[in-house]
């Protein structure tokens, strides 16, 4: 995410105002869950998937904002030209934006944090249910997840995942490969990614409350 974050800047081209980025939900078709863990397991994805789309388009917006404020500074000895006007309308949209998708972060981020415990439960149960040999290893991870992304091709599309430079199965197949013996956490969500989503969602509600103040 750091690195896509670092690339938006030179994606957006200088003055780039005109495109306005609502984050709408992303429709996910899965296969009818099998149990309790499988449907928490893909209602969770999906918040994620929606999570990275929602914090890519706050980051356009923002950059987006900061280009209309660069318009209406050129184009302040005009006000009456469509430059100055194309920037003060573009400007609160911009905005409203900003605010859409920084509130769509703060609520998918409790959601996150609301599910975790359950998810987590659910987890240690299935896992106190397995022998003890009961590991996959990175073959049979590598064919499955193979199969899986095939099966679901014409779904993955509609997550937006080129946007964050996946744009096959390949890269993550070879961190698998590099992994060796799969990792098997006591935990899916630990106390520190715990931690850290809370501290997160901490920092959105701050930005929301004195949103009209800063902006």
């Amino acid at each position: 995410m750091a690195k896509v974050y670092a690339d938006l800047a030179r994606e957006i081209p200088p003055g780039d105002m005109y495109d306005v980025e609502y984050t709408e939900p992303v429709k996910l078709e899965l296969p009818p869950p099998s149990s309790e863990l499988e449907y928490r397991l893909q209602d969770f994805t999906s918040r994620l998937l929606l999570l990275r789309v929602a914090l890519r388009n706050l980051h356009l917006s923002s950059e987006r904002f900061c280009a209309t404020n660069v318009a209406l500074e050129q184009n302040r000895d005009d006000p009456e030209g469509a430059l100055y006007q194309d920037a003060r309308l573009f400007s609160a949209l911009q905005q409203q934006a900003i605010w859409r998708n920084l509130s769509l972060c703060k609520r998918l981020h409790d959601e996150i944090l609301f599910s975790a415990p359950r998810v987590n439960m659910l987890w240690h149960r299935y896992k106190r249910g397995l022998p003890h040999q009961s590991r996959f290893s990175p073959q049979e991870v590598s064919e499955t997840f193979t199969a899986t992304w095939k099966e679901r091709s014409s779904d993955i599309k509609h997550y937006q995942l080129p946007a964050f430079a996946i744009t096959g199965f390949g890269a993550v197949l070879q961190i698998l490969e590099h992994k060796g013996q799969l990792a098997n956490p006591a935990l899916l969500m630990d106390e520190r990614w715990h931690k850290s989503m809370y501290q997160l969602t901490r920092s959105f509600q701050h930005s929301l409350d004195t949103f009209y103040i800063v902006t």
